[in-house]
């Protein structure tokens, strides 16, 4: 998208929810990197989620990712991402029924700050089929309207700031679909089949 669309790339690149700037910028060449710092001057991981995009953009990145692949890539639905937090049994949280906050990274994980921490660091929060990271690190995206009236989208899953009760994978919320926020991000699915949803 960059190369194709550069002033597109800037606009949806992750930004600070609410406030003006971007996470990423391109450099001199048009390419973006990494920054070495976040905005509160943590050092930037590479393995953290992809977060700071509204519902629009991790759609637009959808639609590029399926032309690049050759075939479709989307955002889950509400059934398709909790049966893959919980498995078929109907568990509350992607391990079980009991609630531990050092399972996954919420609010009461650590005796330090809640901030992000690098995709699958916290190895029990994983499901029956092996998805990582669905009771807490970052809330997703999914397709569906939450209200239509109020133009909020789904969002499923705990983040780093959530409290327990939001770490279920039963929750669901919603958030406009323009807002970018520093708890909000995605993850996409395939379907099984050519030509399918």
């Amino acid at each position: 998208m960059a190369e194709r669309d550069p002033e597109e790339a800037q606009r949806r690149s992750p930004r600070y929810g609410g406030m003006p700037g971007h996470y990423w910028t391109p450099n001199q060449e048009g390419r973006y990197q990494l920054p070495e710092l976040e905005v509160h001057g943590h050092p930037w991981h590479p393995r953290w989620p992809v977060f700071g995009v509204s519902w629009e953009d991790a759609v637009a990145y959808c639609r590029w990712r399926s032309e690049v692949e050759g075939r479709k890539v989307r955002l889950p639905m509400e059934q398709e991402w909790e049966k893959a937090a919980r498995g078929t049994d109907g568990r509350y949280y992607p391990w079980g029924d009991l609630f531990d906050p050092t399972f996954c990274r919420m609010r009461e994980s650590r005796e330090t700050a809640a901030t992000l921490e690098p995709v699958g660091t916290f190895e029990l929060d994983e499901s029956p089929y092996g998805v990582r990271d669905a009771a807490g690190c970052i809330s997703e995206w999914c397709q569906e309207w939450f209200s239509r009236k109020h133009q909020l989208k789904l969002v499923k899953g705990g983040a780093w700031n959530s409290t327990r009760n939001q770490c279920r994978a039963a929750r669901r919320h919603g958030e406009h679909i323009g807002e970018s926020l520093t708890w909000v991000g995605f993850r996409t699915v395939r379907p099984l089949k050519t030509g399918t949803n």
